[in-house]
């Protein structure tokens, strides 16, 4: 995901990109949880299905209460990382045990895959929806003027510039 151009990167420091690529990776993964824990798509906005009776009964004996928020063993929601890039950040599931799980539950059921789709991670050709996007926003540029000096008039457009900028 991009976020700085050659102006942004221009005017501001290493240490204050790598900053706010932190910020920004905080800010996408809070929004995409918020949506998740409303039992709703990140990127498509619909609810996420029922659980089916079996697996209901089946995750009760894990988790309380059995439904459809990604939650089983805690281990890979909480495995959502970044990666720094030059311009901005790779965001997602490195751990190739839970990018499996991640990407089955990203993609329809089929004969190898029962995990029912939960979509949280956009494809390439798509996007997270307008409220998780806002949200991004929102989130990104509170906590980016907390850490930059926006009382300098170029770091405080190069933060609106990023801002604009944020096409997750």
């Amino acid at each position: 995901m991009k976020l700085f151009g050659a102006r942004e990167k221009a005017i501001l420091t290493k240490s204050e990109q790598n900053k706010l690529k932190r910020v920004f990776a905080a800010s996408l993964t809070g929004a995409v949880f918020d949506k998740i824990a409303s039992l709703t798509s990140p990127v498509t906005g619909k609810s996420f299905k029922n659980l089916t009776r079996e697996y209901a009964i089946q995750k009760s004996k894990k988790v309380k209460p059995p439904i459809p928020n990604l939650r089983l063993e805690e281990d890979m929601l909480p495995s959502i990382k970044h990666k720094n890039t030059d311009d901005g950040i790779d965001w997602g599931i490195f751990n190739p045990r839970e990018a499996i799980k991640a990407f089955n539950h990203n993609t329809p059921k089929s004969k190898r895959n029962t995990s029912p789709k939960r979509q949280f991670v956009p494809k390439e050709s798509e996007t997270f929806t307008g409220v998780v996007r806002k949200a991004v926003s929102k989130r990104f540029e509170a906590a980016a003027k907390k850490i930059i000096d926006v009382k300098l008039t170029a770091k405080a457009k190069a933060i609106n510039n990023i801002v604009k900028r944020i096409k997750i």
